[in-house]
């Protein structure tokens, strides 16, 4: 653990660390962001260092973000909390006074380069994740609807755009839903933990019926995903009591 400056304040701890990287407030929230899956805006990183919010809910992925313990940002809060929220999105830190044993061999990168990201501190575990990721069937039901396969019929190197989620996962498209944009016989990888805008392709899990469709995100409504399919074109609500989970698709390989 890093030596905590008794007389900063939880700000000010979090100003220096992200100054010491060169990154600015609006790159540190993106980074935040990309960690959590969650919104974070540089609004969020200023009311955190002006301490204007208190426990913010947002502190154990910054101090993920800045490669340190969260108790070296607030020495009131358990370190624990911080590993439990790194493996909620897929991390899981060692403790800065330990790493690997095969440290070494496993970073093949310029060792100043790694004392100067943000992400210092994972990225020996980065280097754990598996190289690939598994690619599941899909199987075409009536009503626009489809299933998955129990077990992956592939596997495809892991894209770099989820090169931090351990639960990345791609499946084989069997369906014409969103033709033009993605055919039948096109792999795409999903993210599970990424939000979802306006505009983004997403697949989406009917919980009851243990179904999936996929479609473009329009609104979320409430209570409804309000989503839009190209072949045929139309627009429909997904009821959340039923469709209690989506992931946003980042890759499509021909």
């Amino acid at each position: 653990m890093r030596d905590v400056d008794k007389n900063k304040t939880v700000g000010e701890r979090v100003k220096n660390y992200r100054e010491s990287l060169g990154l600015s407030q609006g790159k540190l929230a993106k980074l935040v962001q990309e960690i959590s899956g969650k919104k974070c805006t540089q609004q969020t990183i200023g009311n955190i260092e002006s301490d204007s919010v208190k426990n913010s809910h947002a502190l154990p992925y910054v101090a993920i973000a800045l490669g340190v313990s969260l108790s070296t940002l607030n020495p009131d809060l358990d370190d624990n909390m911080s590993l439990v929220v790194a493996r909620d999105v897929g991390y899981n830190p060692l403790p800065h006074n330990r790493r690997p044993t095969n440290n070494a061999k496993t970073l093949q990168t310029n060792p100043t380069s790694i004392q100067t990201s943000p992400f210092s501190s994972l990225l020996p575990l980065v280097n754990e994740l598996n190289p690939d990721i598994p690619v599941f069937g899909t199987i075409d039901l009536t009503d626009d609807g489809f299933i998955i396969t129990d077990t992956p019929i592939d596997f495809i190197p892991r894209p770099s755009v989820v090169k931090l989620e351990k639960d990345a996962f791609a499946i084989s498209i069997g369906v014409r839903t969103l033709e033009p944009a993605i055919r039948i016989g096109n792999t795409i990888t999903l993210h599970p933990r990424k939000l979802a805008h306006n505009g983004d392709l997403c697949l989406f899990f009917n919980q009851e019926q243990a179904t999936y469709t996929i479609g473009e995100w329009i609104d979320d409504m409430g209570n409804d995903y309000h989503i839009k399919q190209y072949t045929p074109q139309k627009t429909k609500n997904l009821p959340k009591t039923s469709w209690v989970k989506h992931s946003i698709i980042v890759a499509n390989f021909f």
